[in-house]
């Protein structure tokens, strides 16, 4: 829709709701409401959207506040979101080497992508962590040297080597001191790292059965799962006995999970094999950030 058939199409109206094209950014469809809809109306509005058979986002406005020029900035805005996820969509499938190759050469990142290196070394440590070589590991550790100290960039390299060189130690000393810092991305690579180490020492397990009782978000009570089930049966049946007391039916999803995780944990390792995804990761609609539907996100699936 064009700005002028939007501006026509809610005006004398008190709100109205504006649905955006995801991946393109263009104005797909616009309701338009006498007063501020209910939450009924809102339902009915958004779940409308489901017949347009493409991805969505939607925003509820006051309509004397959608102005032209109003508009003319959310289309400018839509179309800076586009290149980037272009750019990234093109990122995501570089080799290993590529993506190293960014790394080096950050003065060459284009100005819409101000968080290049975070994408590029959780990309690097999703999809392609198997695949370093002694070499990806020096050039690495020279990248992490040159970034800033406080960066999250340093501190998810620090990540990404220590759990490369087995530095369980070094792991466990970056998780109790990044909980302070609140970056939930390198909280999730450490965690992740965690489950990378075969087999985890004993301190490793404890401290992911610890997170399951933590005073601290779902998310990381979530992911610690996730990784013990990644772990396998090694982390024994206390890990079991554990989740079951700690992990409720809170959704379809979280249920899904938990009784995966406690499928593996219960069966021996070897009726068991790699899933063909990339660490319990797939491509999404625009990325590699999707949770793989047949293994979960645990990176295994039974034979």
């Amino acid at each position: 829709m064009t700005i002028d058939e939007v501006l026509t199409r809610i005006a004398g109206s008190q709100a109205c709701c504006i649905a955006r094209h995801e991946d393109t950014g263009e104005i797909v469809h616009v309701a338009a409401f006498s007063a501020w809809p209910t939450d009924e109306e809102s339902t009915t509005c958004l779940m409308s959207h489901e017949k347009f058979k493409v991805p969505v986002y939607s925003c509820f406005l006051h309509t004397e506040t959608v102005t032209r020029e109003f508009l003319e900035r959310e289309n400018d805005e839509a179309e800076i979101g586009r290149r980037r996820i272009d750019l990234l969509r093109k990122w995501s499938r570089l080799p290993c080497d590529g993506l190293i190759k960014l790394l080096e050469n950050p003065n060459h990142y284009p100005l819409i992508l101000n968080d290049a290196d975070d994408f590029i070394i959780t990309h690097l440590w999703r999809v392609h962590r198997h695949e370093i070589t002694e070499t990806h590991v020096d050039r690495l550790r020279i990248l992490k040297d040159a970034r800033s100290h406080k960066s999250t960039a340093r501190l998810e390299l620090d990540i990404f080597l220590a759990a490369l060189e087995d530095d369980e130690p070094r792991l466990l000393e970056i998780w109790k001191g990044q909980q302070a810092n609140s970056i939930i991305d390198a909280e999730i690579m450490v965690l992740e790292a965690f489950a990378h180490v075969q087999p985890p020492s004993e301190a490793i397990v404890e401290e992911l059965i610890s997170i399951l009782h933590a005073r601290i978000s779902f998310i990381f009570k979530y992911a610690a799962m996730r990784c013990l089930g990644q772990i396998g049966s090694f982390v024994g049946e206390r890990s079991v006995e554990e989740i079951r007391s700690t992990i409720y039916d809170s959704s379809a999803e979280v249920k899904r999970l938990r009784d995966r995780v406690i499928e593996r944990l219960t069966t021996p390792a070897m009726q068991w094999q790699r899933c063909k995804c990339a660490n319990g990761y797939v491509h999404h609609r625009r990325l590699m950030d999707g949770t793989c539907k047949a293994c979960l996100g645990i990176g295994y699936v039974l034979k």
